[in-house]
């Protein structure tokens, strides 16, 4: 079982190892590759290769482009280090066509409006996957400009967040538009003591507080006659979520950045509650191999069922980050790191489950 680095469709048979890392919090997935090639040999490609890393049964697991190469060389040996990103990067580097919100109309399918920009900024290539489910159209009032000084991704994820949905990329490089997933892998985690069950090589687990807060509010000035002119009255929408598990003396204020309603604010602050539960708990473990299945990755956004004795867990979690390494000495594992189940939902953020396992470990947090 192995990784593989494709380039410009042809495989590279001299990587000694291969790092794919890919994850919910980043549209943008990347690479890093290390090869040894003989004295006096040279790449037979070089930077801006189209370039794919692919798992054992040839699936893609990231799609994208060499951005870096790095020679070091003495008289005996002759390392390169290859890295690059997912093709979604020039989203994340690129910044939008200056634009008016008034060439669109609402209401407005997202989709339509991701599409045009992504044309407009020559990534018409790239599509828009949704997995989100149906989306509310975006309206006349929700419409934004943006500026030269606006990344195309910041565009796309200004609305992304009103709907409520996160944008990730997939194997072949496309934006998929994500909610939390219900949807469980076949694979289980398990390190059972007792039963001696085990196909966790290693696990650590983290909580951190810190980034959570009991009240979230989402505050919107918005002007009473919705026009473009400078108005002499606004009227503020505040949007309003709560997390029992935080101590009341904690509160996020959220200045939004375009108008919108109460309504949407709130959901606005639900949604930001959510991905910060997700962020407040780390359990990552590593497995052997790269797929959950034959001819089926690790993904994330799936929810596994994982019972690890020696963390103290035993529990349902979310898929939030896999991390694909393959070494010529150690062999190939994938580090599966999840959270809390409902984390990224939108939806009210409900007391953190109460098993003993999950309890145990956060204690004193």
């Amino acid at each position: 079982m192995t990784l593989s680095l494709m380039v410009n469709g042809t495989k590279f048979r001299e990587a000694i190892s291969i790092d794919v890392h890919r994850s919910l919090g980043e549209l943008c997935g990347y690479f890093n590759v290390r090869c040894s090639i003989g004295l006096g040999s040279f790449l037979p490609f070089g930077v801006g290769s189209a370039a794919q890393i692919v798992t054992e049964s040839n699936r893609p697991v990231l799609t994208g482009f060499v951005e870096q190469i790095e020679v070091e060389q003495d008289t005996g040996s002759h390392d390169i280090a290859i890295s690059g990103r997912d093709r979604t990067c020039d989203l994340v580097d690129g910044y939008a066509p200056s634009g008016d919100k008034r060439r669109w109309k609402g209401p407005i399918a997202f989709d339509r409006i991701a599409k045009t920009v992504l044309a407009d900024a020559g990534l018409s290539a790239i599509l828009l996957v949704n997995e989100a489910g149906a989306l509310q159209d975006i309206t006349d009032k929700e419409l934004v400009s943006f500026e030269n000084s606006t990344t195309v991704f910041d565009f796309l994820d200004t609305y992304a967040r009103r709907l409520q949905v996160i944008l990730i990329t997939n194997g072949d490089g496309n934006i998929v538009m994500i909610r939390a997933s219900k949807a469980t892998l076949q694979g289980k985690l398990i390190r059972n003591i007792i039963d001696k069950g085990i196909n966790i090589l290693a696990s650590r687990l983290t909580v951190n507080r810190a980034y959570r807060y009991n009240k979230y509010v989402v505050n919107s000035q918005v002007p009473v006659t919705f026009s473009d002119s400078d108005p002499s009255e606004v009227i503020n929408h505040l949007g309003e979520a709560v997390d029992k598990d935080i101590r009341p003396s904690r509160i996020l204020m959220i200045d939004s950045e375009e108008p919108m309603t109460s309504d949407v604010a709130r959901k606005r602050a639900e949604f930001e509650a959510a991905i910060r539960l997700g962020q407040s708990l780390t359990y990552s473990a590593v497995v052997q191999g790269h797929e959950v299945s034959p001819g089926n990755p690790w993904q994330i956004n799936r929810l596994i069922a994982v019972t690890d004795d020696l963390c103290a867990i035993s529990d349902t979690l979310l898929v939030k980050e896999v991390n694909f390494r393959y070494d010529l000495t150690t062999g190939s594992t994938t580090e599966i790191v999840a959270t809390y189940k409902n984390a990224y939902a939108p939806e009210p953020i409900t007391p953190t489950p109460t098993e003993p396992a999950v309890r145990f470990s956060d204690r004193g947090a």
